[in-house]
């Protein structure tokens, strides 16, 4: 059990300042975080201590993991996944944040065997089954990404699709990594449609009607369940007293 009465803060940081935390902002609001956002391109990421807040989630954007060069930002992002892997709090990562922390964990980053935009399931594994992906078993997720994954050495795979070998890992009992994106609902959408909409024009599967009829229909439903999912999750961490004045009993 969670005690709301806690004050817990989640550190977002964002690739672009568009793509936040969307539908799951609601469910951090409701179980009492407060959110605060940092733009990777502009803000100071080296003067962040990654041990300050209960949890951080690192989010998705256009960039390869591997393209630091000409974005200099993900090298200061890397080194603050890594030492907030240090600290042992909880992290999650979602797309391009799956795949920063799965590289700071020493896993290769490749071009995926196929592109996937568009709204589909994931398989779940044994592993993923047993804990809070299972909410999303048999429901449409959106998949954006050209890049994939391998799994980590020491980590778990939780989920994966007929393209992507790795959908979703933990690492120890605090870090996630998620490719999906469970973040998405029907308003954030409709900026990702209007950001990417060269992209689509070019794409020979999807388009900006498509892609917005699949969020109507999708959307409301993978919201609902990944609210689930990331509430078991949060619930887990405070039950492992993960969290800033964990709950000591049950209930």
């Amino acid at each position: 059990m969670i005690d709301y009465a806690v004050s817990r803060t989640v550190l977002a940081i964002r690739q672009l300042n568009f793509k936040g935390l969307g539908g799951l902002e609601l469910v951090f609001a409701g179980m009492g975080y407060d959110i605060r956002y940092l733009d990777a391109p502009n803000d100071d990421l080296t003067a962040v201590d990654a041990g300050e807040d209960d949890l951080m989630v690192v989010l998705g954007g256009p960039p390869s993991a591997l393209d630091d060069r000409r974005y200099p930002f993900l090298i200061d992002e890397l080194r603050l996944i890594e030492q907030r892997l240090a600290s042992g709090r909880p992290l999650l990562g979602i797309c391009l944040g799956a795949q920063l922390l799965a590289r700071t964990l020493g896993a290769s980053i490749h071009e995926g065997a196929a592109e996937e935009l568009g709204w589909w399931p994931v398989q779940l594994s044994q592993e993923g089954r047993a804990g809070p992906l299972r909410f999303l078993d048999q429901v449409p997720v959106l998949h954006w990404h050209r890049d994939a994954m391998a799994l980590p050495e020491g980590a778990r795979r939780l989920a994966w699709t007929d393209d992507c070998d790795v959908q979703a890992f933990s690492w120890g009992d605090a870090v996630m990594g998620l490719q999906f994106h469970p973040e998405v609902d029907c308003t954030a959408m409709n900026q990702w449609l209007v950001a990417h909409v060269s992209q689509l024009d070019a794409h020979p599967l999807q388009s900006v009607e498509r892609l917005r009829e699949q969020t109507q229909r999708c959307s409301p439903w993978m919201q609902r369940r990944a609210s689930a999912m990331l509430s078991d999750w949060l619930a887990g961490l405070d039950e492992r007293r993960l969290l800033r004045g964990a709950v000591r009993g049950s209930g």
